[in-house]
């Protein structure tokens, strides 16, 4: 056998292992309501949309109200709406609107108007990942008033687990006048617990010039719960203290402060295309070591997705401490409009 006849059966033998893999991924089926069946790959189940990847028309987003039946061989962690999880792969059901979780050694049938997400359990760390980046700028020739703002979140979901990362800065610069900066950097990790409960613990740092902050470096510990939980909302709350260490202007050392904290966040989704989505949060500060303090800091966002995994968003963020550095402001607030991606 020839040197080229080698090569072209290893060619033959590797094409045949790629196409053998390729097909092996899109093995899940989701049949509709009016009969229609669809195969391909499960990507995950939020906020009443099913993410579907095809062969032939690429990922869709597919109605969770309008599928029938759904099934897969992977294994997938399925949480419902009264906050319990549960994992195991999507066997196939004989009835409609039935969603049957499980293996060879046991199964749960659940009606699927019961189930709000389903993400699945990969070895893989970047298929875990959701997030997205937003840019904005804005100048005005009148004040010569310059202000660029970046936003970026990302997320990493496993098996009762969700760790995040975010990043928020905006800077200001008018000739004339110092430019200011407020930035915050946030991680937080979850554990997930029965009953909708969990545990959360995170680490921040702020900057804010209009306050009077230099830096704010925070750790706090709470528990929470998402005491409302469904395919278009989630409202969750939880509480704990916080140890942070602040250096402000006009002071030579930093300062250290024990605090109680009390978070709510509310997030409401249109998911059907062009999706929208409205997102609050905010934080509460009472002072413990430092009675008689109170600062808060929050932020409401509005996104509209304008092409594919394109968005504008409107987003309103807010700062306040009654008893900032001297001389500075007590509140803080910047309304910004930018244009963002998702992944």
């Amino acid at each position: 056998m020839g040197i080229r006849n080698k090569y072209s059966l290893l060619f033959f033998f590797l094409a045949a292992l790629f196409f053998i893999k390729v097909n092996a991924q899109r093995t899940d089926v989701v049949i509709l309501d009016n009969g229609d069946h669809i195969t391909g790959e499960v990507k995950k189940l939020e906020y009443g949309m099913l993410t579907f990847k095809t062969d032939d028309a690429g990922t869709i987003l597919i109605e969770w109200k309008k599928i029938s039946k759904l099934s897969s061989i992977n294994t997938y962690e399925v949480e419902l709406i009264d906050g319990s999880i549960n994992f195991g792969s999507l066997l196939e059901s004989a009835k409609p609107k039935i969603l049957i979780v499980g293996n060879e050694l046991f199964r749960f049938e659940f009606v699927m108007d019961s189930v709000v997400m389903i993400h699945p359990i990969k070895n893989r760390f970047w298929t875990r990942i959701d997030g997205s980046v937003n840019i904005g700028f804005n100048y005005t020739k009148a004040s010569s008033l310059a202000q660029m703002n970046f936003d970026a979140n990302a997320s990493y979901r496993a098996r009762q687990y969700l760790g995040a990362a975010s990043y928020s800065g905006t800077f200001t610069a008018q000739p004339e006048k110092d430019d200011t900066k407020r930035q915050d950097l946030n991680f937080s990790f979850s554990r997930m617990r029965k009953n909708k409960w969990f545990y959360i613990t995170q680490l921040g740092f702020q900057q804010n010039s209009e306050l009077g902050l230099i830096l704010r470096t925070s750790l706090s510990a709470g528990t929470g719960r998402n005491t409302i939980q469904t395919n278009k909302n989630v409202l969750s709350f939880n509480s704990g203290l916080s140890a942070n260490r602040e250096l402000k202007e006009g002071l030579e050392s930093a300062e250290t402060n024990l605090e109680a904290y009390l978070q709510g966040s509310y997030t409401f989704f249109i998911y059907e295309t062009p999706k929208s989505d409205i997102s609050i949060l905010y934080t509460i500060y009472p002072g413990i070591t430092d009675w008689g303090r109170i600062r808060y800091d929050g932020s409401i966002n509005l996104s509209q997705e304008i092409v594919k995994d394109f968005k504008i968003t409107l987003s309103f963020k807010q700062d306040f401490d009654n008893q900032p550095a001297e001389g500075a402001s007590k509140s803080d607030y910047n309304l910004v409009l930018s244009v963002g991606y998702t992944f």
